[in-house]
């Protein structure tokens, strides 16, 4: 991954706010397009506060047709509270980059918790002759299982 990619990936997590203004507060004559995503959305929605998208890939291909269509001001992805499990690997790469006069920016919501979990739960557990549990894990072959914490 390139020191760049990085970097942007690190001011994204700790939310990026715009020099000269205390942490928090943005520019109100600087419009932006707004995307928002809840675990009560769904795909098929607008991706608005009032109707947001369902998934974090959802939210990304929204994005990238932001940027296909050439960026003409900030985007803002909004996530809601909760743990969004990922099926698949949320891979942000250069496309989903934004410019030095626009920048896209994932965040939160304000004083929300967001948790984002490539883990699975293993559920069905039976217990075992002696003090040993175990349970069947059939997507574990399918899916290149490594670990188990």
């Amino acid at each position: 991954m390139r020191a760049s990619t990085i970097l942007a990936l690190a001011v994204v997590a700790l939310g990026a706010t715009l020099p000269g203004l205390p942490s928090g507060i943005a520019r109100a004559d600087l419009a932006e397009t707004v995307f928002h995503v809840a675990l009560t959305g769904q795909d098929t929605n607008p991706g608005t506060a009032q109707a947001p998208f369902r998934s974090l890939a959802r939210a990304q291909a929204a994005v990238r047709a932001e940027v296909a269509k050439g960026l003409q001001q900030p985007v803002r992805v909004v996530i809601g509270a909760g743990t969004y499990c990922l099926n698949e690997t949320l891979l942000l790469e250069p496309r989903d980059s934004g410019t030095a006069e626009h920048a896209i920016t994932w965040s939160a919501a304000a004083g929300e918790r967001v948790v984002i979990s490539g883990g699975r739960p293993v559920t069905g557990w039976t217990r075992q002759e002696g003090n040993l549990w175990s349970a069947s894990v059939p997507w574990a072959r399918q899916k290149g299982f490594r670990e188990l914490y």
